[in-house]
């Protein structure tokens, strides 16, 4: 694991630690906009920190089997990642807490959104949403997927779905926005997250799928 992200957020406790033991010898009291300064510059250190350590991860993938209608894993195999980095905004909220899961079949994926905590599903009734991937410093590239009433998650075309999993498969950073196609006027739903290192999808797709069409 990389050690940045703890090295890095210790240091800023112990900022916290020496600000506030100054403080308290401090005969001069901090102003109530002194202290909100402080805490400002703290927040931005530890979202900076984080970021530094969440873009030098690799993302992991698993592979796992579906079930059947006893709960037991079957021999249908899929891939699937599981994502913190992300955000989403609508007409109540900005940048809140998303997390996403990326479910990938052999010739198939879908994208799993839980906004606020994990198991929140954003839930549909055949609405679409345009999906925008840039992979590296490329031009990124459109989709249009579908979340229907009976399955929490966008899927997409079978042609799309491929192309999606052959962008997977090229590795490297690969970013994430997604905005909710109105047919009304209004604010869409947005939706932001990264996979900083997509490096091992390819072994653990090939591992999983090995006759697929995709690795030949």
């Amino acid at each position: 694991m990389n050690k940045l992200f703890p090295t890095v957020f210790g240091f800023i406790i112990l900022i916290i630690i020496s600000i506030s033991w100054y403080n308290s010898q401090s005969k001069n009291e901090v102003s109530p906009k002194e202290e909100a300064l402080i805490k400002s510059e703290v927040d931005k250190l530890i979202e900076e920190s984080k970021k530094s350590y969440e873009e030098k991860q690799i993302q992991d993938w698993s592979i796992r089997y579906y079930v059947d209608e006893f709960g037991d894993p079957t021999t249908s195999k899929y891939v699937s990642a599981f994502i913190q980095n992300g955000s989403f905004s609508n007409s109540a909220v900005t940048k809140r807490k998303l997390y996403s899961s990326i479910i990938v079949d052999d010739d198939d994926i879908s994208i799993e959104l839980s906004e606020y905590r994990i198991g929140e599903y954003v839930k549909g009734n055949d609405e679409q949403y345009i999906v925008k991937i840039k992979q590296n410093d490329e031009e990124p590239v459109a989709f249009v997927g579908t979340i229907k009433s009976s399955i929490d998650r966008i899927t997409f075309s079978l042609k799309d779905g491929l192309d999606i999993i052959k962008i997977l498969k090229k590795g490297g950073r690969i970013l994430f926005y997604i905005e909710e196609k109105l047919t009304y006027s209004g604010v869409p739903s947005k939706y932001n997250f990264a996979i900083y290192d997509c490096s091992k999808f390819k072994d653990v797709y090939l591992e999983a799928f090995p006759n697929s069409l995709l690795n030949w």
